[in-house]
């Protein structure tokens, strides 16, 4: 992971967070303790196998659960690839992740979502 894609994921786990807020907001006895920052649940879920903790980037870098972890790819030429579109990736993580999390921003009362926005019509490309 590099320093980009870290940034394009703090920003979608921060509106994932204003999400829940505006959740417990409405539901307060609603349990989502489990929705803890990204880092933080890495972290949390993966204990010692994260050897650098300084950053997004560097918790998954430094993660040795991640290893052999790539997005995947289809090459188009020489030293040239895109993301694989027909993996689950695309057709299980958008679908039932960033859609319905832009929904559950609109049934919270219009929480802004340009990152995750930005990031359904990439997918939608």
């Amino acid at each position: 992971m590099d320093e980009f894609s870290a940034e394009q994921l703090a920003c979608l786990d921060n509106e994932l967070q204003q999400i829940k807020y505006a959740l417990l907001r409405q539901f307060p006895t609603l349990d989502l303790s489990s929705i803890l920052p990204i880092g933080e649940r890495i972290v949390k879920q993966y204990g010692q196998d994260v050897t650098d903790t300084s950053s997004l980037r560097s918790i998954f870098a430094s993660n040795k659960g991640y290893v052999g972890c790539g997005t995947p790819m289809k090459q188009v030429g020489r030293n040239q690839y895109i993301p694989a579109v027909h993996t689950r990736l695309f057709w299980e993580d958008i679908p039932y992740g960033l859609c319905i999390l832009k929904d559950l921003a609109q049934l919270c009362g219009q929480i802004p979502t340009p990152k995750i926005d930005q990031m359904i019509k990439w997918h939608q490309q």
